[in-house]
């Protein structure tokens, strides 16, 4: 009796050992890419300390040079929109590298009343403001600037 289930667990044994096996260019091409790997990982164990310096500071500069439009809050788009109306087209916010947070409105161009000079050399009507000055901070300033603009879009122009 103890002798079958030895064999029996011996049976199971060898099934299991041969249901876990990987061809043989599966196994070739997991070597494969560890090789690259290593390799990779040696490269950069290698390289001189100066040269990862200047690659470091290489890299600073591409991101440097992304683009300096950010998310906007939620509510900024919300307020902008609650006195605009359908006179919106998008808002976005802006962080220049000199400082400070622009916010900008853009109107759509059936309710622009800006010059077609302008038009054409912007592409829309963009009304920005610098929401970290003091009279424009936050939210209260982006509801005061969307009402400033509406009553510039309501006024007619002599």
């Amino acid at each position: 009796m103890e002798e079958d289930k030895k064999i029996e667990e011996e049976e199971n044994k060898i099934e299991e050992e041969e249901n876990n096996f990987v061809s043989k260019t599966e196994f070739d091409e997991l070597k494969n890419d560890m090789t690259k790997s290593f390799a990779q990982i040696v490269e950069l164990i290698k390289q001189k300390p100066e040269e990862k310096e200047k690659q470091i500071a290489e890299d600073k500069k591409i991101d440097e040079a992304n683009t300096n439009i950010g998310e906007i809050n939620n509510r900024y788009d919300k307020k902008a929109r609650e006195i605009l109306g359908d006179r919106v087209e998008r808002t976005y916010v802006e962080y220049p590298k000199g400082g400070g947070t622009l916010f900008t409105i853009v109107i759509k161009k059936e309710f622009s009343n800006a010059g077609q000079e302008y038009l054409e050399r912007m592409k829309e009507d963009r009304r920005t403001i610098n929401i970290e000055r003091e009279e424009y901070r936050g939210e209260d300033g982006v509801e005061k600037w969307a009402k400033l603009i509406l009553q510039n879009l309501n006024r007619v122009l002599k």
